[in-house]
């Protein structure tokens, strides 16, 4: 069964062959992905350094990234 997105609003993508999670909390958007070990996962605040404000523009700001770094 799928999950509701309105009571739970994380989204999980792949891109560059990485999991990414990008979800909200406390009015800021986030991403955890992984770092250059499995083990070591890295949280970064889409709000500041992407300009997000929703989880979407959040997932747009993920890819964006990645087109643009490789």
């Amino acid at each position: 069964m799928a999950k509701d997105r309105a009571k739970d609003p994380r989204r999980v993508i792949k891109v560059a062959g990485q999991t990414h999670e990008i979800y909200k909390k406390d009015g800021d958007v986030y991403v955890t992905h992984p770092g250059k070990k499995d083990s070591d996962w890295k949280t970064i605040d889409l709000t500041t350094n992407g300009r997000a404000k929703t989880i979407s523009e959040g997932v747009e700001s993920v890819k964006e990234w990645h087109k643009n770094n490789g």
